[in-house]
């Protein structure tokens, strides 16, 4: 009914942005006659933590850094995806076999890494890089395909954004266990679920039983839905820019 979207795509401006829409909508829906109140606040309760969350992020000066960093490190990945694809047409066996190595590893981590947020991307990235550099047969595939100078550039470029990023978080003054942007947007997602779940439920039974609510939720959902669509192009553009190389 209400289409999916995968927040962890989106960055903490459009994160924020989006949540921000989607209590209006079902405020324009009158959430206490539709019953999602308590779903409604739920979610609304993290809204000013999360404007205050984003407005500290993008105070402090590493912050253009860690963004130009990030950048950095996407091209990486996604230039070193790309030579391993080219190299899976390889006319030489040996290269062409090293090659498939390669992408069969690659395959559980998708082809999204540049979209995800920062903390999950970083975690990839260096999961990658290690296991490219200790497993035997992926290192030896590597070094047949001339992966090197890619995974070279990955680890630098994650590094370097790790030690800024740590570096941010001592500008801040916020612990590992503060309310950060990100320790916020696990609970944020799990109240946007419970909401988007109580509310196709209310719609449905007003639907069964042609409730007098029902105009106002079947607004709120095609709503919903238009901000989806919009959220979801957003990150089509973002992949695609992050796809080609500069």
């Amino acid at each position: 009914m209400i289409q999916k979207l995968i927040l962890a795509h989106l960055t903490s401006a459009e994160f924020y942005q989006f949540l921000a829409l989607i209590v209006g909508n079902v405020d324009n829906a009158d959430a206490t006659k539709s019953k999602i109140k308590t779903e409604r606040d739920a979610l609304a309760a993290l809204l000013p933590k999360l404007k205050t969350a984003l407005n500290r992020e993008e105070s402090y000066s590493l912050t253009k850094v860690i963004e130009d960093l990030d950048a950095r490190r996407d091209v990486a990945i996604t230039g070193f995806y790309m030579h391993i694809n080219t190299c899976c047409m390889h006319p030489k066996t040996a290269i062409k076999a090293a090659a498939m190595v390669i992408k069969d590893y690659l395959k559980p981590h998708g082809a999204g890494i540049a979209t995800l947020n920062y903390q999950t991307e970083t975690a990839i990235l260096t999961k990658i890089v290690d296991d490219c550099k200790n497993n035997t047969a992926l290192k030896a595939a590597c070094v047949t395909v001339g992966a090197s100078d890619w995974l070279t550039e990955i680890e630098t470029a994650n590094t370097t954004f790790i030690e800024k990023y740590q570096a941010r978080s001592g500008e801040m003054g916020v612990k590992a266990d503060a309310e950060s942007f990100y320790s916020l947007r696990k609970p944020a997602v799990q109240a946007y679920k419970n909401l988007i779940e109580i509310l196709e439920s209310r719609y449905r039974t007003a639907v069964a039983d042609n409730a007098a609510t029902i105009d106002a939720l079947k607004k709120c959902v095609d709503d919903i839905n238009a901000n989806v669509t919009q959220f979801k192009q957003l990150i089509k553009a973002s992949q695609s820019r992050k796809a080609t190389p500069e």
